[in-house]
């Protein structure tokens, strides 16, 4: 469809996707996208809209556009108690935005008229004709959602002035100092997540409004403490306020957002809890100094979700602090940055993981292997394989460690076989493990295999012993 036809459809659909997008907190290209294409259908014409049966008009017409595209609009309109709006093509941008951010807020009960608001805004060329006895649809709680959408947001988009948006940035700041002595988090979270949503919106109204969003930027700032960022991230899981909301405004503060999250993180002992925590964290992509700094506290636990979330948040660069980890006394944190290293996936995860092999501990040493078998495949360091085949005591372990090291291109993979089949060989292995190196070696490097069958031909292990000459025998046939 033409967004720009005359009856007004175009509008009503770039208002009413505007109005979705603000009150379902969409990303900041897709409301820059709706925006424009208000801006741009608002020129055309002076139009009026009114909501009649549940259907949208333009100028009593039916609008041609679908019904479902402008739906958001209708109940925009039904949720305030409006009967008609009235577009003037002389509309600036902002009285755009600012009365698609009134409509998308929740209603707030009969005595909060929004044409009233709007005239006090400041919204000159945009107005509403209210019904005469407004009956609301919501509760004034409304819900989660709704009430994520507060008025602060249209009030700082009305300062018309850097000096009045200062002044009414002084009112939040009181108001936030209020909350604080009184403990609410829940209105803390709200009052810096409208800030936020006030700094994206200017945002959207392009250069000409880069004074007021920098007035927002620095009122946020402000109002951010690590008191505040503390309460905050106790909401995650609130009822009260939706987990998305928490995260913005913690992902706005940086790594302090982070911060706040980690410090609850430790402190939590809930199962549940720290998973959600866990999780935040690693959404938010935050707090990599931090975490570094964490690897030497002095509790093991704290060492090991450092390492946990550095990994799962696949953070660069941290290979070499990672590395460290690895000579913890503690086998879990060990465990942990095995697992790190493994999603971190780099060619320094993989060298550390290799010098994993060593472990003290089978449950390190079987986890690095196979981590770096999936990583490795078969380029897998054929040298810290056969070392750690040596150290390693499970046969069906060493079988798979053999498996890994005759599939393995590196050069070092025949030197490390012959090595293992020889009697100078460090570990205790038993004749099936014996048996499978020798017929390894035989198909990798016959050459190299004669002189330790002859060897292996007078074991005294006669399961050994036979199967050597058998091994023999096939070799001077085929050499024959």
């Amino acid at each position: 469809m033409d967004l720009s036809t005359p009856d007004g459809s175009g509008l009503a659909v770039a208002f009413a996707t505007l109005v979705h997008q603000l009150s379902t907190k969409q990303d900041q290209d897709a409301l820059r996208g709706a925006f424009v294409s208000v801006c741009e259908n608002a020129n055309h014409v002076d139009v009026v809209f009114t909501e009649v049966g549940g259907a949208l008009c333009a100028d009593d017409q039916a609008l041609m556009a679908d019904a479902a595209l402008v739906q958001p609009l209708v109940e925009a309109m039904h949720r305030h108690g409006v009967s008609a709006i009235h577009v003037e093509s002389l509309a600036a941008p902002k009285e755009l935005l600012l009365v698609a951010n009134l409509l998308s807020e929740a209603s707030t009960g009969p005595d909060a008229r929004i044409d009233l608001r709007a005239h006090e805004l400041g919204c000159w060329h945009v107005g509403f004709k209210v019904h005469s006895e407004r009956h609301g649809t919501l509760s004034e709680e409304g819900s989660l959602s709704e009430r994520a959408v507060r008025p602060n947001v249209s009030a700082a988009l009305a300062c018309a002035t850097v000096d009045d948006a200062y002044i009414f940035s002084d009112r939040l700041i009181e108001q936030m100092q209020l909350y604080l002595s009184e403990g609410d988090a829940v209105n803390m979270a709200y009052l810096l997540f409208d800030v936020l949503r006030a700094e994206r919106h200017c945002a959207l109204l392009g250069d000409a409004s880069d004074d007021l969003r920098a007035v927002w930027t620095a009122t946020f700032d402000q109002l951010v403490s690590t008191t505040t960022l503390d309460l905050v991230a106790q909401l995650l899981q609130s009822t009260d306020i939706a987990r998305d909301e928490v995260l913005e405004v913690l992902q706005r503060a940086g790594d302090a957002g982070a911060g706040a999250l980690i410090g609850r993180l430790i402190a939590e002992t809930g199962r549940l809890e720290r998973r959600a925590l866990f999780d935040a964290i690693v959404e938010m992509q935050l707090g990599t100094a931090l975490l570094l700094r964490s690897l030497s506290h002095p509790m093991w636990y704290v060492v090991r979700n450092a390492a946990s979330l550095l990994g799962a948040m696949k953070t660069p660069g941290v290979e070499a602090a990672l590395a460290q980890v690895l000579n913890h006394l503690d086998e879990r944190v060990r465990l942990a940055a095995t697992t790190a290293f493994s999603r971190i996936g780099t060619p320094a995860a993989c060298a550390a993981l290799a010098t994993a092999l060593k472990d003290r501990s089978a449950t390190v040493r079987h986890r690095a292997f196979r981590n770096l078998r999936k990583l490795s495949g078969k380029h897998i360091n054929a040298a810290a394989v056969g070392d750690a085949l040596e150290l390693e005591r499970n046969d069906d372990m060493q079988h798979e460690m053999l498996r890994a090291l005759v599939s393995s291109t590196s050069p070092d993979a025949v030197p490390r076989l012959v090595k293992l089949c020889s009697p100078s060989a460090r570990g205790t292995f038993s004749s099936d493990l014996r048996i499978a190196m020798l017929e390894a070696l035989v198909r990798l490097r016959p050459s190299a295999a004669m002189p330790l069958l002859r060897m292996a031909a007078e074991d005294r292990d006669l399961v050994v012993q036979i199967r050597a000459r058998e091994l023999m025998a096939k070799l001077v046939a085929a050499t024959a």
